[in-house]
């Protein structure tokens, strides 16, 4: 009885609209992909999962110094991050404040930081940190390797070490457990049972 209760608290989903959903995103993010766009892209948000699809950010969201790409889509649900370093930091300062949008790697954007990395075990960081980099002071990240304002290789390079460690930072903040979380998942959230 409790079972069917269960089974019955379930929403059925529709696997033909989920496929349909799933098969347009790819063909948008292949067009996006072919005319030089990055991974995220605008897309309908009527879905069955978190975190699927994409939304376009809000003109009132943003902080008042943040830099953003006119209609660029950001994935819903994920938390968005705005970055300034201030000029005076980084190896460029005649450009001013720099920006940059920022969140959390996909699995595509670790498979290419790890293809970036070149199997360097010490590269591989740095390789994560800068695929978190969505857009440069209000250009989408380029990834081409042509030279420009939002190439992110030459950005990586113009804002120096003291905010290539920020970065690299915030990644490995938003990208580990910290102690507690690590021992709640250990504590409450692992059960073992015998197979036999």
């Amino acid at each position: 009885m409790a079972s069917e209760e269960a089974t019955a608290a379930v929403p059925e989903v529709d696997e033909d609209a989920r496929d349909a959903r799933k098969k347009r995103l790819v063909d948008a993010m292949r067009e996006s992909a072919a005319a030089g766009g990055t991974d995220a892209v605008e897309f309908e948000v009527d879905h069955d999962e978190p975190g699927e699809g994409a939304v376009v950010a809000s003109a009132d969201g943003p902080p008042e110094w943040a830099k953003v790409p006119p209609g660029m889509a950001m994935p819903e649900g994920w938390v968005i991050y705005f970055v300034r370093f201030r000029a005076d930091w980084t190896n460029t300062p005649k450009k001013g404040d720099r920006t940059v949008v920022m969140w959390n790697l996909s699995e595509s954007d670790e498979k290419n930081a790890s293809k970036a990395a070149r199997g360097d075990g010490l590269r591989l960081i740095e390789e994560m940190s800068k695929r978190m980099i969505r857009s440069i002071d209000g250009v989408r990240a380029d990834w081409t390797g042509q030279p420009g304002p939002a190439n992110v290789n030459q950005f990586w390079s113009e804002i120096g070490g003291k905010c290539r460690y920020l970065v690299k930072s915030h990644y490995l903040k938003t990208h580990t457990m910290n102690p507690g979380d690590t021992l709640d998942f250990f504590e409450h959230c692992v059960a073992s049972r015998s197979a036999g």
